[in-house]
């Protein structure tokens, strides 16, 4: 490996980190998706920085890193995917980091290895070139990781009903595709017999596409950073209409078949966790669609049910404050105060003023 590459891969290695750091440092960033990919690019970073310290004799002088970043590929599929998909609820996120879990698990024996046995190791396959079984199936499932991934992402950023940078987007699946092809190359070299040559020329087409990715990035950061706002100012209309469609048909039966407005102490994120949707959507959508704030529109149904319990014969010895309770409202005086709102009078005048039209009095 040329010592000008190596230093220059170092220094794109670092500033990635540093950047990525820095990034992290703001609050801005941490409190939307963008963490997702300043995540992604601090990881891709760290794995090209152990793979570029491969090369000289830091791992000789410290043997204990060795691999340390090993399983990291693992991760950059899910962080993407959670960066391109602000919009989904992402329940069971945890799954989509078990690859990086069961390779960590793979690699322990290997990291209880005494300091002299990974020299020896170290050593050993940077003369020979060899690997053994664990290689490959490393790397095929590394690639067919990156082809799942690269598929739902794709899908994700052509259907998602947001207007935001496309191009940007597609830029970072394609260049995460592209890593699939490159790891099927190396396997494919490696399989060589006089592969000394291959494999080197490999690494140093390789290392300048990582660093050249790095730097994109930082470049992209400095000179362009409205992509870090590009989602948040698109969350004013982050909903098409199909989305829109579907999302009032599951409020609509969350409320009337569900009758989850009765619940007491319902927030706006029970609703949305109901509907499989956002806190940030789910207001958009009563406000934008309906009308109305979610606490309107949680207690016009409230009152809706309450109106229907006074006039009920069943529920005639309930007092006021038991209907209210009854319907999910916490006190008498925020219920007194919906419905009057609502209805325009009192709820004790209501019920007086339709029994009486329901006994033929005017």
């Amino acid at each position: 490996m040329p010592e000008f590459l190596k230093l220059a891969v170092f220094i794109l290695a670092i500033q990635g980190i540093v950047t990525s750091l820095i990034l992290c440092a703001s609050k801005p960033i941490r409190d939307t998706h963008h963490k997702f990919l300043v995540l992604f690019v601090l990881i891709f970073s760290c794995y090209l920085l152990g793979q570029n310290l491969f090369w000289g004799n830091f791992y000789v002088e410290n043997p204990h890193f060795l691999f340390s970043t090993v399983a990291f590929p693992f991760l950059f599929g899910p962080l993407l995917y959670f960066y391109a998909t602000p919009y989904k609820k992402h329940r069971y996120a945890y799954l989509h980091f078990l690859p990086f879990m069961l390779l960590l698990i793979n690699h322990i024996p290997f990291y209880l290895f005494s300091a002299k046995e990974k020299i020896d190791f170290y050593f050993d396959m940077i003369l020979t070139l060899e690997v053994n079984s664990k290689f490959y199936i490393y790397r095929l499932a590394f690639v067919a990781q990156i082809i799942v991934y690269f598929l739902v992402i794709r899908n994700s950023i052509r259907h998602e009903g947001v207007k935001r940078s496309f191009k940007w987007y597609r830029t970072l699946n394609t260049f995460y595709g592209s890593l699939a092809a490159a790891y099927l190359f190396q396997m494919i070299v490696y399989s060589f017999e006089d592969k000394v040559g291959v494999v080197t020329f490999f690494f140093v087409v390789f290392y300048i596409v990582k660093a050249a990715f790095i730097l994109y990035f930082v470049t992209k950061t400095l000179l362009v950073p409205e992509l870090f706002r590009s989602v948040a100012r698109s969350k004013r209309n982050p909903l098409n209409d199909v989305k829109k469609t579907f999302y009032s048909e599951q409020i609509l039966l969350a409320m009337e078949t569900d009758q989850l407005y009765m619940k007491k102490d319902l927030r706006l994120i029970d609703l949305a966790n109901r509907i499989n949707s956002t806190e940030h959507l789910l207001s958009q959508l009563l406000r934008e669609h309906f009308g109305v704030n979610f606490f309107e529109f949680i207690n016009s149904y409230r009152i809706n049910s309450a109106k229907k319990l006074l006039l009920d014969e069943d529920y005639k010895h309930f007092t006021i404050d038991a209907i209210a309770q009854e319907v999910g409202f916490k006190s008498k005086s925020s219920f007194y105060e919906s419905f009057n709102k609502f209805v325009g009078t009192t709820p004790l005048a209501y019920k007086k003023q339709h029994r009486k039209f329901s006994n033929g009095e005017e």
